[in-house]
């Protein structure tokens, strides 16, 4: 995990974890080059716990960071592990303070390689090559080295030892021999590396902060800055390193796998709603969402253009390999006397401008509590049509939240009707967790599968607007005086696997059993480029009167997350 927090003015960038796979050169190089940009920042401690990896990456981010060290202090704190790149990494920093009991060294290079000749010949396997160029396929696994090859190979590793071997003898202040001596690829405790002076003294996070601090002149303070990371990232947490893993779950009883994370296309998406990109760029994005395994877009008719921006980017794609979900709006007052081929006329528009011949899952938006009854009975019918003529697939509901804060639709659909609908749209998450107490266990039970929208509110990345909150839900008694901090109420929630509000956020709904998928609508998963302050989303709409509503509902939900905070930790 790469992460950088600023503390008064002090950068502390993580890296945690091997050189190449969590800690990555392009990730470190936007961070470095967004610390030397900011004139707040006037020293660096970087916090390392790091085994080492790519040679090539450790010595790519050494570089970098020695950028900073010229125009900035910068002060290297080892808490666990600062070994091989680990180690070179921090001799970017003017001191070097390791924790006691950390391990440090492992200066040297070291290349394997499988040999799989005898298990290729017994399995009957013969590998031909063609090349130019002697040395083209040494390394090669399908056969052994020759004694050329092996010392092509060796060459190539003492040079790389030789500049490792420079680059602590110049940042140490050692003489080349005596690195030499040291550097016999073995590690070394702390108080060992200290006498051999690959450390200058033992100490922890906050003595690096100290010596930070004096060599700039300033005093301690925390904000947060950091890299580039999509929302995938933010949400698989340790399985982002592979971003192929995308988790899927079962749509309830439609039988459709559909992707943890799902993109919408309404509110502050990039897709159509005047954001400005054209065709081609709203194609890469909805390519790129495929890449990262996403499979289910929702949508609606009148999401303005949102449908044929998805028609024409979804055209060359295997229809298989995705899962469309849009709306026709429900008459708000449930008029009895409205035309239900208005729904048909509505399918024959989506599929039009979708370029499709047919909708996984076709939505009534905005249905209530009390016209349930009617929906079912006048449009069931024309659901049944169209689902034998093939043109959707499955039928459900979504709830519109100024409407219906406390969303009585989705309970109302589940005890009146729960063998109707299919797919049940609504609002989940750490604000508004109002369906967890019935709705959600009801969809569990009879199998709906459940679309989850808004898992973070406008209150969330506002972090005035949420302390606002705070203090008008505790000055009416519906939170206890010492139930949450006054200031960063839901800081408890980041920890080493969320690095941010926002992430717990989308953690916290998907986390849910019976939720299915997780809409974002926001830019934030493609392109998450945050401010300084930690709770800062520049992709939040301004908010207005009715983007929010402090329901009572939703009152007693934040005293939830107040008592059982202890449940939100694991994720």
């Amino acid at each position: 995990m790469l992460v950088a927090k600023v503390i008064n003015k002090i950068a502390v960038v993580e890296i945690h974890g091997g050189i190449g796979g969590k800690i990555k050169s392009p990730d470190m190089e936007k961070l470095v080059n967004r610390i030397l940009e900011d004139k707040r920042l006037r020293a660096v401690v970087l916090d390392i716990d790091s085994p080492g990896g790519d040679a090539a990456a450790s010595d790519y981010i050494y570089r970098a960071l020695k950028r900073v060290a010229r125009r900035r202090p910068v002060v290297a704190s080892i808490r666990g592990v600062g070994a091989s790149g680990g180690y070179m990494i921090a001799c970017a920093a003017h001191r070097i303070v390791a924790a006691p009991g950390s391990i440090v060294g492992s200066i040297g290079v070291i290349s394997v390689r499988p040999v799989l000749q005898e298990l290729l010949e017994r399995a009957g396997i013969g590998v031909n090559v063609n090349k130019s160029g002697e040395f083209k396929d040494m390394g090669a696994p399908w056969r052994e080295t020759t004694p050329e090859e092996e010392a092509k190979m060796q060459e190539l590793i003492d040079d790389l030892y030789s500049s490792f071997v420079n680059i602590v003898s110049e940042s140490r202040g050692i003489e080349d021999e005596r690195v030499r001596e040291i550097a016999t690829g073995e590690v070394y405790l702390a108080t060992r590396a200290v006498e051999l002076g690959l450390v200058d003294e033992l100490g922890d996070l906050e003595r690096a902060l100290d010596l930070a601090a004096k060599a700039a002149g300033i005093s301690k303070r925390t904000v947060y800055l950091r890299p580039q990371r999509n929302l995938m990232e933010k949400l698989l947490g340790p399985l982002a390193d592979s971003m192929i893993q995308m988790h899927y779950r079962t749509l309830g009883r439609t039988g459709l796998r559909v992707s943890l994370l799902s993109q919408g296309t309404g509110g502050p998406s990039m897709f159509g709603q005047n954001s400005g990109a054209t065709q081609a760029e709203q194609d890469r994005l909805i390519h790129s969402c495929l890449d990262l395994g996403i499979n289910l877009f929702d949508t609606h008719e009148g999401y303005r253009d949102s449908e044929e921006i998805l028609g024409h980017a979804l055209s060359s794609v295997p229809r298989d390999r995705y899962v469309l979900v849009t709306k026709w709006t429900y008459p708000r007052d449930g008029d009895p006397t409205a035309d239900p081929e208005d729904l048909t006329r509505s399918v024959e528009g989506s599929l039009r401008r979708l370029n499709t011949d047919h909708i996984d899952v076709m939505l009534l938006h905005g249905l209530l509590a009390e016209h349930n009854d009617m929906a079912v009975e006048k449009y069931g019918p024309v659901f049944d049509r169209l689902r034998e003529q093939g043109k959707i697939g499955h039928r459900g509901f979504s709830l519109r939240y100024i409407t219906d804060p406390e969303q009585n639709g989705a309970l109302a659909g589940l005890k009146r009707a729960s063998e109707f609908w299919d797919v049940i749209m609504l609002k989940f998450g750490i604000l508004n967790q109002w369906v967890a107490r019935e709705v959600l266990p009801l969809a569990l039970r009879h199998n709906v599968g459940i679309l989850n929208m808004a898992a973070v509110r406008i209150r969330l990345p506002k972090p005035d607007l949420l302390e606002e909150t705070i203090a008008e839900w505790k000055s009416r008694g519906l939170l206890s005086r010492d139930s949450i901090p006054d200031r960063d109420p839901l800081g408890w929630l980041v920890h080493d696997d969320v690095d941010s509000v926002i992430s717990a956020a989308y953690k916290f709904a998907a986390d849910h059993p019976a939720i299915s998928s997780v809409i974002t609508a926001r830019r934030i998963w493609h392109t998450w480029s945050p401010t300084s302050e930690r709770w800062n989303d520049p992709t939040s709409p301004t908010p207005t009167a009715s983007a929010w509503n402090a329901s009572s509902a939703t009152s007693r939900s934040m005293r939830d997350v107040a008592e059982n905070w202890t449940k939100f930790v694991k994720f």
